[in-house]
């Protein structure tokens, strides 16, 4: 098996039972993984019924839209 290594991606394969070559992103953090999995922040509302209407609200991927109430 071959590995190759970056900052973007691990790539591993062709991998001598299947054939396959696989990719697999690489995130700097824990953040940025789930960022990249999600579509958008929670609603405010989905923050007040889900964490706490105590709490004030943070968007949590800046770069992602809030989702509408």
């Amino acid at each position: 098996m071959k590995i190759r290594s970056d900052r973007l991606q691990h790539r591993f394969g062709p991998d001598s039972v299947d054939k396959h070559r696989r990719v697999w992103p690489v995130y700097p953090d824990a953040i940025s993984a789930m960022c990249a999995k999600l579509t958008a922040n929670m609603s405010h509302k989905q923050c007040r019924d889900w964490v706490s209407p105590d709490i004030d609200y943070i968007k949590g991927c800046p770069a992602l839209p809030i989702a509408p109430d």
